[in-house]
């Protein structure tokens, strides 16, 4: 098809070379020759008159019928019409590939007929896709030896991660969803600006799951959520199953695993494979494998909701609080909250207020020295990590559980709470942790997991070096741990930073479900005394591994 030309509902072009071409779809070169008098530009200005840009259009299977084939192209052309009221609100946005321009091509069937596909007109990028730049830039060897396999530190890692996440969440403020995130749709220009491309993309794909046949069945793209395949729609949580195995690849250098149900099993595999091809990464922070995981967990309900929540978590686990500095008091951040340039009587600015309000109504609590946290089991969870979070070498975190409060359904069995555990450890926070058991509760089908995720995470740390982790644990017999359940006697936590300490309290309904978490300043004598007695109680306990191996 080389030097035919091609005119758009815009421009005229002229193809030069063939530049990229996979099982779905081929992309060319091409010479903006000419301007038609009628019609516009998707994106404005357009591309100018002697310019190269990149046409794209759907790759016939050899696999297919003829007839298979023209329904094949119909599919792909009335899915990459639907998309184009989508490329249009993009416009204009900088960490994107802009679509300029679309037209069609006539693609030869099977039998010798021809017949119309859509193709897009999109911009020429320059730099380098996001396989190759961590090849170039994390990778080992020299010259075409350079292997990738893994980004060894942190803080690469989750400088990465955030851009990412930042371009997805731009594209999902337009309204727009990509549908196709891997890592040869991202693009990481001279400037070091992440670009995502291929949108039209999503179109062949979605339109690859609606027939059957060896070519669709051979289908194994791991960065495809479970759901795109089982109910051939798409959403936000569907590009962060995708950006969950952009990440892996960052970490691992390796495609992701297969889409797992059992969310337990998924953390492990994740954990494992990490731990195989990037051991050092893991070491350094084991917050990564959690943000993975949750970005790959198979049902979509229970991933991360959204790329703004996505950005919170990648936040945490970096200790990066973008806006203020450790020395801003509350009238600070709240001052910086409100420093904007939106005009005071315009809607934003009165919905700021609205926001503004709610947040000086949890300051004035704070003041008194109290926080409820409530909510959802999502908000508990990340509430408690973010406050813990906080606390920073010399601290110590003193925590008396129960195995209920460590439950999938409150804190999680190996889940972000532990992991934040592990992550306070490395930094240098003592961690103490003392869990009030029973005999049975070695035999539990319940209990048992959560123990072995402890024991694991002491594994961990003596790999790193870390001795600031302990975990113990007290035996008493059933009916009376019920008890102290029962009267909210035995869970409490405090964080204590210098001669500052704060009590956590858990409230549970009837189910033992975790419903709030009361955190309380305590000052003087009182939190000298609780913190006494907490210290002396973990003292008198048996560490957890001598009490698991006990018969």
């Amino acid at each position: 098809m080389k030097s035919c030309r091609i005119e758009g509902q815009k421009g005229i072009y002229l193809l030069k070379d063939l530049i990229g071409e996979g099982a779905f779809g081929q992309s060319w070169s091409a010479e903006v020759v000419g301007e038609r008098e009628t019609g516009a530009w998707l994106v404005a200005p357009g591309p100018e008159v002697g310019g190269t840009v990149v046409m794209k259009w759907a790759r016939l299977s050899d696999e297919y019928a003829p007839s298979e084939q023209r329904a094949f192209l119909n599919d792909v052309n009335a899915f990459t019409t639907l998309e184009m009221s989508a490329l249009e609100r993009l416009a204009g946005l900088s960490c994107v590939a802009q679509v300029y321009d679309y037209g069609t091509v006539d693609i030869l069937l099977r039998d010798g007929t021809r017949h119309p596909a859509i193709c897009l007109v999109e911009e020429l990028l320059k730099g380098r896709r996001l396989d190759d730049y961590l090849k170039d830039e994390f990778g080992s060897g020299t010259g075409d030896e350079k292997v990738f396999g893994g980004i060894p530190a942190a803080k690469n890692f989750f400088d990465l991660a955030a851009r990412l996440a930042t371009t997805a969440r731009a594209i999902h403020h337009r309204g727009v969803i990509h549908g196709d995130i891997w890592i040869e749709n991202i693009f990481v220009d001279d400037s070091g600006q992440v670009r995502f491309f291929d949108f039209g993309d999503c179109a062949i794909r979605d339109t690859t799951f609606l027939h059957s046949g060896a070519h669709a069945a051979a289908r194994s793209d791991e960065y495809v959520a479970p759901e795109r395949r089982k109910e051939r729609r798409h959403g936000r949580r569907s590009d962060i199953f995708s950006l969950g195995g952009v990440f892996y690849y960052m970490a691992t250098g390796k495609s992701p695993p297969r889409p797992e149900p059992d969310i337990d099993t998924l953390k492990s595999g994740v954990v494992a494979g990490v731990e195989t091809h990037n051991s050092k990464l893991l070491q350094e922070n084991c917050g990564i494998a959690d943000i993975i995981a949750r970005c790959l967990r198979y049902d979509k309900d229970e991933r991360i909701r959204d790329a703004d929540a996505l950005l919170e978590e990648i936040r945490l686990f970096s200790s990066e609080q973008p806006g203020f500095d450790d020395g801003a008091n509350g009238k600070d951040c709240v001052e910086c909250l409100l420093s904007t340039t939106i005009p005071s009587d315009d809607l934003f600015a009165r919905m700021l207020r609205i926001d503004a309000a709610r947040l000086k109504s949890r300051a004035d609590d704070m003041e008194q020295g109290i926080l409820e946290v409530s909510g959802t089991h999502e908000e508990l969870v990340f509430g408690m990590s973010a406050y813990l979070s906080i606390l920073r070498q010399g601290d110590c975190f003193l925590a008396r559980t129960t195995p209920r409060f460590w439950s999938r359904h409150n804190m999680g069995i190996n889940g972000r709470f532990l992991s934040m555990f592990r992550l306070l450890a490395q930094r240098g926070v003592i961690v103490r942790h003392l869990m009030l058991v029973c005999d049975r509760d070695k035999r539990s089908s319940e209990a048992r997991p959560i123990f072995e995720a402890h024991r694991a995470a002491l594994a961990h740390s003596r790999i790193t070096g870390t001795c600031a982790l302990e975990f113990t644990c007290r035996e008493v017999p059933e009916e009376e741990r019920n008890a102290w359940m029962r009267e909210g006697r035995w869970e409490v936590c405090y964080e204590v930073s210098g001669s500052k300490t704060k009590a956590v309290q858990t409230v549970y309904d009837g189910n033992n479900i975790l419903r709030s978490l009361r955190f309380i300043r305590e000052s003087g004598a009182t939190a000298v005394r609780h913190c006494d007695r907490m210290n002396k109680d973990v003292a008198a306990a048996e560490p957890l591994e001598e009490w698991l191996n006990r018969a």
